[in-house]
């Protein structure tokens, strides 16, 4: 398998009725403006690991990737994303956001756009 693409979900003054797709064991990506954010519902079982890449360094340092445990029955809404510091830098997927899940049974997933 391969990770995912989530199209985001635009935020409008009138509402929005999110909708949730199953997290992907290969991980998941989406385009990254900055103003994107993740909802991360963990629908039981075990806790999930949530990875957000951060491939940007400066001066040979790198920043750490973002890391956030989202505990069974439990939803966290984890962003935004600035995209100079989470975008892929190269490659077929320049200018995505990569997400990683240690476990994704009962996980399910939306990304959100921010006006």
């Amino acid at each position: 398998m391969a990770r995912t693409a989530i199209v985001p979900q635009d935020i409008v003054a009138t509402g929005l009725a999110p909708t949730f797709e199953a997290a992907n064991a290969d991980g998941e990506k989406f385009e990254g403006t900055g103003k994107e954010y993740l909802e991360v519902i963990n629908g039981g079982g075990s806790a999930c690991v949530v990875t957000v890449p951060t491939p940007y360094s400066q001066d040979g340092n790198s920043l750490e990737d973002l890391v956030v445990s989202v505990g069974a029955g439990l939803t966290r809404k984890i962003g935004p994303f600035p995209a100079r510091s989470y975008n892929v830098q190269s490659g077929a997927d320049i200018g995505q956001v990569y997400v990683n899940f240690d476990q994704v049974v009962t996980v399910t997933v939306g990304v959100f756009k921010l006006p």
